[in-house]
């Protein structure tokens, strides 16, 4: 976090996150300082964070797996992307007839 200090960072998996780790990311969320291993002093850190998981996160704070405070603090602008198998075929349906032929010919298939 300390490297991303007055920039974006961006957690991939963060609902993989163990409970105590969670709390230590709270942490920094909400004061916005970190104290680096063995050092006395504390560092304040100005970070975005962009988080991003494939969990039901609202499933998961029910389920005591992950910190609620984490949470709220993560879900202030969500934004829910389909599965990779539907936005593919949520393109498809936008083709029309023509094109799909012509990329079948291109292709080789009848």
């Amino acid at each position: 976090m300390e490297l991303a200090d007055g920039g974006t960072l961006f957690l991939d998996e963060i609902g993989e996150l163990s409970l105590s780790l969670q709390s230590k990311l709270l942490r920094v969320l909400q004061y916005d300082d970190l104290q680096r291993i063995g050092d006395d002093r504390s560092l304040w850190v100005n970070t975005r964070i962009v988080a991003a998981t494939n969990k039901n996160f609202k499933h998961e704070v029910m389920e005591n797996n992950f910190c609620s405070g984490l949470y709220y603090r993560l879900s202030v602008f969500p934004i829910a992307v389909p599965p990779l198998e539907n936005a593919i075929m949520i393109s498809c349906c936008w083709l029309d007839a023509g094109t799909l032929h012509r990329l079948a010919k291109r292709l080789g298939l009848k």
